[in-house]
């Protein structure tokens, strides 16, 4: 999944169940469980593209964020972590094609399991995508706290 999906879903997280011990752990738990169905991704050979659609989606994760931080003001510590720990797994994988970290037991490990988990990658999954997302928005659209 896009880092945007990752996040929304971990902000739609903090939004129902509202308790720190429970929303924390499900939005790390959600990277994993959202990274094998279906989703898309950018190759990276592809590398100006690359670089513009990580710019993109770092844009919009931090605008749709910030605006969930602001709109349910009494849960904007929760949300901002949630949104954070969702997309965290995905902040380390640059790490693993530094040759000193790759032999590191722990870095080998996640990323054999992290890489072994995205057998669903697809060109087509930018309509899972675009489909969950949109489900996302519409719950945060509907959501009152």
């Amino acid at each position: 999944m896009t880092g945007l999906n990752h996040a929304t879903t971990g902000i739609v997280i903090a939004l129902v169940f509202k308790r720190p011990e429970l929303a924390i752990p499900l939005s790390l738990l959600s990277h994993f469980l959202l990274d094998m169905i279906p989703h898309s991704f950018v190759p990276l050979k592809r590398k100006k593209l690359f670089t513009s659609y990580l710019f993109i989606e770092t844009v919009l994760m931090l605008t749709i964020t910030v605006v969930c931080m602001v709109a349910f003001n009494d849960m904007w510590l929760l949300i901002g972590t949630c949104a954070v720990v969702a997309f965290l797994p995905d902040f380390f994988w640059p790490f693993y094609y530094n040759e000193k970290l790759r032999h590191v037991p722990g870095f080998r490990s996640f990323y054999i399991f992290h890489k072994r988990i995205q057998w669903s990658e697809t060109y087509r999954g930018w309509l899972v995508e675009a489909l969950y997302f949109s489900v996302l928005v519409i719950f945060l659209a509907t959501h009152s706290t």
